[in-house]
């Protein structure tokens, strides 16, 4: 780890400790009793600002006077006489508008108040804004929202208004990652080799801290809930535990090839990575092992995880490419094509009182080409996946949605109408089908290493996506046409790949970035974009947002 700033000075720069202890102790992490779940996140609440001091009450009456005129209100607490006419000099009007500054000045001492509700401390700042953009933030000061990319350029943008209000250059490399601490104070920048920690709050340009150890690009980057330690995964196959309040390195864990993200489990005591070889590794830092290690599908690659606030489902995405060959009619030349694949998984994390386990739930087909993150909601009834397709999607995860629960309905009664129907027209139908496909040519569809896979007749449907295998009761809604998760919206709007997303605090908003140099925010509800994010000059992909009203 190296410092950027004089060492004297990096104490007092670094995130103040909330411990007097100078290391990170995991030993009261117990590997199959992990402390208890968070509380769910609160919803992001207006701020109570007060009003006008009461000390400014009889200035403003004094200057009422001069101008021959008396401020109506003051704020919800405070009031004066109402206008005085303009008239010749009489001194009854000036003793009379004394006497009005006095009781003023001693109204609040005088006479009890009764507290109003609180008015909207952004309504002079947003009047020209419609209502319906008002709603993912709780404020212009509390909401903390950068973007970052391949212009070396760490952008901070005003949510609400969309402008840019400060950037600070990156000229080491190009930003992977970026992740805000909980408490709003600090923004760690993920790039080449290394991690850079910058205050938020300030001007300075100037990292507080530097981390380095890593050999690789820096994929991932995650605090913990208080902001104590840091973990970050690289492409050099590694998993590093930093205390943020020394910046020494407390942990370091490999994977047998380059990690693409890793996230930290609610209870604060484990660590989820996903791997280009295809593993999703779960890392108990109790006792610093490898407790749970997952293969999805294999010669795939995990690109992004993602765990539920309440942790109780754990996600993950992939890309994979298949070789379809295939004759061609007349001429009988081969022809082989690329299948690209955006896979995501999904398990239920069981704790018991003996272990934990993980229980696959669903698999689907949500992109036909790369999938490069996802991302589940904060109140764990959204998955948005993004891809090399130009388009994020919203899947949704709540049983209570009304057109899952309406289309699986209108399903099984077909299912019943059909069987009480009979089977035999359908069988026939069947084997004449088959009869007719054995002369067609085969499409034989191959991995990555030339292995068949299966041969068909026709190609993948590349409007719809497949079902890996069946969903299990206690998961979310299956469309049971498309054998995907209801989709509840698709972001079309970028024109190039998008990278990255990012949840408003009340799930209602989604933030997304692209190769296409822009960063937009869309309402999820109708799949509008209601801000446009225009700075960078170069692709933008990576994105940081928090808008809580308290630390999570």
């Amino acid at each position: 780890m190296t410092n950027t700033t004089n060492p004297a000075k990096e104490r007092r720069s670094a995130p103040s400790p909330t411990s007097s202890e100078d290391d990170i102790s995991f030993a009261h992490l117990a590997p199959t009793t992990p402390p208890e779940l968070s509380t769910p996140i609160p919803r992001a609440a207006p701020i109570d600002i007060p009003g006008a001091h009461a000390r400014r009450t009889s200035q403003l009456a004094h200057e009422s006077i001069i101008q021959n005129t008396a401020p109506s209100r003051l704020d919800s607490h405070y009031y004066l006489l109402p206008r005085l006419p303009t008239r010749p000099l009489d001194t009854t009007k000036i003793v009379y508008s004394l006497l009005a500054g006095v009781l003023a000045a001693i109204a609040p001492i005088s006479r009890p108040v009764t507290p109003e509700a609180p008015e909207d401390p952004t309504e002079d700042l947003l009047y020209k804004t419609p209502p319906k953009f008002r709603a993912p933030f709780c404020g212009v000061m509390s909401v903390l929202l950068t973007t970052a990319g391949y212009d070396h350029t760490i952008r901070f943008w005003e949510a609400l208004s969309g402008i840019c209000s400060r950037t600070i250059q990156h000229p080491d490399s190009q930003v992977n990652r970026l992740c805000i601490t909980p408490d709003k104070k600090y923004l760690a920048v993920a790039g080449h080799h290394n991690v850079k920690l910058f205050d938020a709050k300030s001007s300075n340009p100037n990292p507080l801290m530097t981390f380095e150890g890593h050999t690789g690009n820096v994929t991932g980057v995650a605090f913990h809930c208080e902001g104590k330690w840091m973990v970050t995964s690289s492409e050099d196959c590694s998993i590093k535990v930093w205390d943020v309040r020394s910046g020494s390195l407390q942990r370091d864990y490999r994977h047998d090839f380059p990690v693409n993200d890793v996230v930290i489990h609610p209870n604060q005591a484990e660590l989820i990575s996903g791997d280009r070889g295809g593993m999703v590794r779960v890392w108990d830092l109790g006792e610093s092992k490898c407790i749970h290690q997952l293969e999805p599908e294999e010669d795939s690659s995990v690109t992004s995880v993602s765990v539920a606030t309440d942790g109780s489902l754990l996600c993950a995405g992939s890309k994979k490419v298949l070789l379809a060959a295939s004759r061609t009619v007349p001429h009988g030349r081969l022809l082989i094509r690329f299948l690209l694949q955006g896979n995501v998984y999904i398990w239920r994390m069981v704790q018991t009182e003996e272990k934990a386990s993980m229980v696959p739930i669903a698999t689907f087909q949500a992109h036909m080409d790369y999938l490069n993150r996802v991302l589940l909601s904060p109140d764990v009834k959204h998955l948005a996946t993004c891809s090399a397709d130009h388009t994020a999607k919203v899947w949704n995860l709540d049983p209570d949605y009304p057109p899952a629960k309406a289309a699986i309905k209108a399903h099984k009664e077909k299912q019943e109408k059909e069987k009480q129907a009979g089977s035999a027209e359908n069988q026939n139908e069947a084997a004449s089908a088959d009869a007719k496909s054995v002369g067609n040519d085969l499409l034989r569809i191959f991995d990555p290493n030339r292995h068949l896979l299966r041969l068909t007749d026709t190609p993948p449907r590349e409007e719809t996506a497949q079902q890996t295998f069946a969903a299990q009761p206690d998961g979310p809604p299956i469309d049971p046409v498309n054998h995907t998760l209801f989709l509840e919206t698709t972001l079309a709007g970028h024109q190039r790949w998008v990278w990255d997303c990012a949840f408003s605090a009340d799930s209602a908003y989604l933030v997304t970035v692209s190769s296409d140099h822009y960063a937009r925010l869309w309402e999820l509800s109708t799949g509008t974009i209601i801000r446009q994010y225009s700075g960078h000059h170069r692709g933008a992909v990576c994105v940081a947002l928090n808008d809580y009203s308290e630390p999570r």
